[in-house]
């Protein structure tokens, strides 16, 4: 899939089939540094934000094992 040629709604039914896919809690405060990587980074059918899923905390979740190493490894998690 690449997004640049599919509709948002089409792109939200893709993630779907991955859900819940392999999960990353981030302090809150990596909000715009976490996203900016992911759209430098990835495809945007690749990953999805959940944004205060507990006190000061947001949950990344990956489609792909790779992509949580490579993000790690880039924020030293």
């Amino acid at each position: 899939m690449t997004t640049k040629t599919v509709a948002p709604e089409d792109v939200s039914e893709y993630k779907k089939t991955w859900a819940p896919g392999v999960v990353v809690k981030i302090s809150s405060d990596l909000d715009l540094k976490a996203k900016d990587w992911c759209r430098k980074h990835l495809e945007r059918h690749e990953w999805a934000l959940d944004v205060f899923t507990s006190e000061k905390e947001h949950t990344l979740r990956f489609e792909h094992n790779h992509h949580v190493k490579l993000f790690k490894g880039h924020f030293g998690l």
